[in-house]
């Protein structure tokens, strides 16, 4: 008896083990996992805030944020501030990579 108990028991375990498993990365609507630490949206502000609250004044410049990728478009006056807002991005934690599409002004003074 103890033995046919035991039989039915260590299957069902593995199948209970193997749904909690599968029911841990189950993914959202977004079609990323419910185990990704930051989606796209949190990361998109947490750009968007540290290059506005930049004291170079980075506010004609934009972040779009994909699978933890940023893009960054724009208009800055020069290309420190471009390299500045690219830096910051980076510096972002969670994001994986930027690509920097920001244009800088032409200035008549020159660079």
């Amino acid at each position: 008896m103890k033995q046919n108990l035991l039989k039915r028991f260590i299957p069902l375990s593995f199948v209970a083990c193997g749904l909690i498993l599968v029911s841990g990365c189950a993914q959202s609507g977004s079609g990323r996992t419910a185990m990704q630490p930051i989606d796209d949206q949190t990361l998109n502000l947490r750009v968007e805030n540290a290059l506005q609250n930049a004291p170079t004044g980075l506010s004609n410049v934009r972040a779009m944020t994909h699978r933890a990728v940023v893009q960054l478009t724009g208009t800055v006056n020069s290309s420190v501030e471009k390299r500045r807002a690219a830096e910051i991005a980076r510096d972002t934690d969670g994001v994986r990579r930027v690509e920097n599409y920001i244009e800088v002004r032409n200035q008549s003074s020159g660079e």
